[in-house]
């Protein structure tokens, strides 16, 4: 039994469609773009892990700092001794007093 060769052509076309179409198929998951593409996505992904990373430093600095800031202070120093100092102010002002008696 042979084929009417309408349908045998008919059976060609679509064989050459359907060989066009694996091949168009096969091309397009082997395009060197796409390979590309994926080493680009995996770049964002390593650049994005990068980026949590410093901002969880960035965060438990700024943490650490705070407690650093909570924990000190400004302790005053003395060249001399305070209470030095209180007594040569009173004898200062003392000599203030008694010049301004005498001026009087």
């Amino acid at each position: 039994m042979k084929a009417d060769p309408f349908v045998q052509l008919r059976l060609l076309d679509l064989q050459a469609l359907d060989s066009a179409l694996a091949r168009l198929t096969h091309r397009r998951r082997t395009l060197p773009e796409l390979a590309e593409i994926g080493r680009l996505d995996g770049l964002v992904e390593a650049l994005r892990d990068a980026v949590v990373r410093a901002e969880t430093t960035v965060s438990d600095l700024v943490r650490e700092t705070k407690k650093i800031e909570l924990a000190t202070g400004v302790v005053p120093t003395y060249p001399r001794h305070p209470v030095t100092m209180a007594q040569q102010a009173l004898s200062a002002n003392a000599r203030v007093e008694i010049s301004a008696r005498t001026q009087a």
